[in-house]
């Protein structure tokens, strides 16, 4: 007697429990939709878990109904088939949902199957009710209708893998067409184009760089140029600066120099951004080969070095404080070792 009321009270918590785990996991496909893509990814991994759990709770159920009652004829059959099958539609359902041009009615399909396990395993359990699921049209329909609703997630996924196929390959069209326009841009540029349009193919990554850098140094007009953009705030000029073959000239050291210091008083203090140490290191790193190459010519940049070291100082004691203090630090001794007039870079 007491097995038996301990039996009772593990089937009900795992039917609340399958309850439970099937409202979540219909709420998070619900919501995917609304999600940015990265949230979606999120959204299917945490679907991932809570299928399978409720997949594993319905199983419990199924093999503990089995122990207090024989299934009706095939139905231990269907329940074999279709537990990993109704499963595996939810999974892929899921999946598809990261897409935010996915049909949302999908939800109510791959929702049913599991609702159709539990309230079999709930009819059998109970004596009462038993005797409605064990004819053989209900457990046609029945089972029918988990298969019919299972199957239908798949014939939505081979029709997303063709039109995934389908826009890789625009996309494909669409960037041999772009990378085509630019190279006739690049073939189009001379001597007296302006640097402005040379450093878009001089960016880091880009499949021109090394000839747009090669041309550039070749530029009558580059030192002017650089010195006039640079003025005018232009940190492009600033973060290629080592690859241009220009002088370190009063004029250009003066400009970098307003450049930098104007950076870092843009940079918020612990007060106002706690992370902001971190955050503002990561934005000087671009700019700290030019420093480095300004150093080794002697230009004077005290006073960027002096403006990096006070707003790190600003901060309490960290990693990150002692890396940014450690490469002032650092340049501070090249400027020193390097006393000798400008060069060409």
């Amino acid at each position: 007697m007491r097995d038996s009321a301990i039996m009772k009270a593990l089937f009900v918590v795992l039917a609340g429990l399958a309850a439970l785990l099937l409202l979540m996991q219909v709420g998070n496909l619900a919501s995917m939709h609304a999600d940015d893509p990265m949230g979606r990814g999120l959204s299917d991994a945490f679907g991932v878990f809570l299928s399978i759990g409720l997949w594993v709770v319905l199983a419990v159920m199924m093999l503990a109904t089995r122990t207090k009652t024989a299934f009706p004829s095939f139905s231990g059959w269907a329940v074999l088939v279709l537990w990993p099958v109704s499963l595996a539609a939810m999974l892929a359902t899921s999946s598809l949902f990261t897409s935010t041009l996915s049909p949302r009615w999908l939800v109510v399909p791959v929702a049913v199957p599991p609702l159709v396990l539990g309230v079999f395993a709930v009819a059998l359990w109970i004596p009462a009710l038993r005797s409605r699921v064990q004819s053989a049209g209900v457990n046609r329909a029945i089972w029918g209708s988990v298969l019919l609703l299972s199957a239908l997630p798949w014939f939505f996924v081979g029709n997303q893998s063709q039109e995934n196929a389908a826009y890789a390959e625009l996309q494909k069209a669409r960037e041999m067409a772009e990378n085509q326009t630019r190279r006739e841009r690049f073939s189009r540029l001379t001597s007296g184009s302006p640097l402005a349009d040379w450093l878009e193919f001089a960016m880091p990554g880009d499949e021109l760089r090394e000839d747009a850098l090669a041309s550039i140094r070749q530029l009558p007009a580059r030192q002017a140029e650089a010195e006039a953009m640079l003025a005018d705030g232009n940190g492009v000029v600033l973060e290629l600066l080592p690859s241009l073959g220009l002088e370190a000239t009063p004029a250009l050291s003066q400009h970098a120099r307003t450049f930098l210091i104007a950076l870092v008083r843009t940079f918020p203090g612990p007060v106002e951004k706690p992370a902001s140490l971190a955050l503002s290191a990561h934005r000087l790193e671009r700019y700290t080969p030019a420093l480095e190459w300004l150093c080794r010519r002697h230009a004077d940049v005290a006073v960027v070095l002096d403006s990096i070291e006070a707003f790190a100082r600003r901060h309490p004691d960290s990693p990150d404080r002692q890396e940014v203090l450690g490469e002032v630090e650092r340049l501070r001794r090249l400027t020193l070792k390097n006393q000798q007039p400008s060069g060409r870079g």
